[in-house]
Order: C-alpha cells, then structure tokens, then sequence
C-alpha cells in the first residue's frame, strides 16, 4: 500500500523540481534579458518538458493508484480542490505564459549568437513569465498543502 504512495511522492517531486526549475531559470534569464542563458533554455525545452511530463504522468498514476489501494474517494473534497489547482496551474502556464515564452523563443533564437544580441530582447516585457512563474509556484505550494492536510470540505 505504501509504496504506490512513496512512488507518487516521489515522482511528483522529480516533476515540480524539473518543471519549476526551468521556469525559474526561464524568468530569470528573461528578466536579465540574457540571450546566451534564453538560448540555452530554448535549446533544452523540449526534453525538460517532456522528461517533466513523464514524472508528472507517472506521479499522477501512482496517485490513483494509491488512492484507490487506500480507499480513498476519488471525489472527495481535498482530491477535487487538488484535481482544480492542478488545472489552474496549466492554465496559468499554457495562456498566461506560453505565448510570450513562445515570442521570446522566437526573438532569442532569430539573434545572432556572435555576442550583438544583447539588446534584441530591450523591448520585451519580461513581467508575464515573473508572475507566471510567481503563480505557478503558489498554486504548487496550494497542493502540496492540500496533499498534506487533506482538509474536509
């Protein structure tokens, strides 16, 4: 019974800490207006994303699995409120952020890489990928506490 427990912890972390991470490194780098660091965050995106949403995936399985082998209901209020900010957390990040982080990409890989690139990124508004990060990180520490209380409603 634990161990489908253990291994929904354990694979949730490895995806928050993947996932949250290159967001940081993301917001950071777009509010230093760093083309080499943007550069090298959009050279590695999309296996850090893909290799987020396998821990994810796998995190989110062996939670079923765990509550069903505990006898946990699936429906319960701390599950529903879980199942709600986790849906605003892609929310946040796919609307409120995919599309400057998409332009930004764009902007970043267009420049030259011969060092003359430092003030393309002048003009972009590094402030939706700060709050986008700020929320993401909020919303994640919502349910963690909700995963930890289980509060009844």
């Amino acid at each position: 019974m634990q161990i489908w427990t253990f291994l929904h912890i354990l694979t949730m972390f490895a995806a928050v800490t993947i996932v949250a991470g290159a967001e940081l490194f993301l917001a950071s780098a777009a509010y230093r207006r760093d083309p080499v660091a943007l550069r090298a965050y959009f050279g590695i995106a999309k296996r850090v994303d893909l290799l987020g949403g396998i821990f994810l995936g796998l995190g989110i399985i062996f939670g079923i699995i765990a509550a069903i082998v505990i006898g946990w209901d699936l429906l319960s209020g701390w599950l529903l409120v879980a199942y709600v900010l986790v849906a605003l957390t892609f929310i946040v990040d796919g609307v409120f952020a995919g599309p400057h982080r998409r332009k930004l990409e764009g902007v970043v890989t267009r420049s030259p890489t011969d060092g003359s690139s430092s003030g393309i990124l002048e003009g972009l508004d590094p402030r939706p990928l700060m709050w986008s990060t700020f929320t993401v990180f909020t919303l994640i520490a919502l349910i963690i506490a909700d995963m930890v209380f289980k509060p009844t409603f």
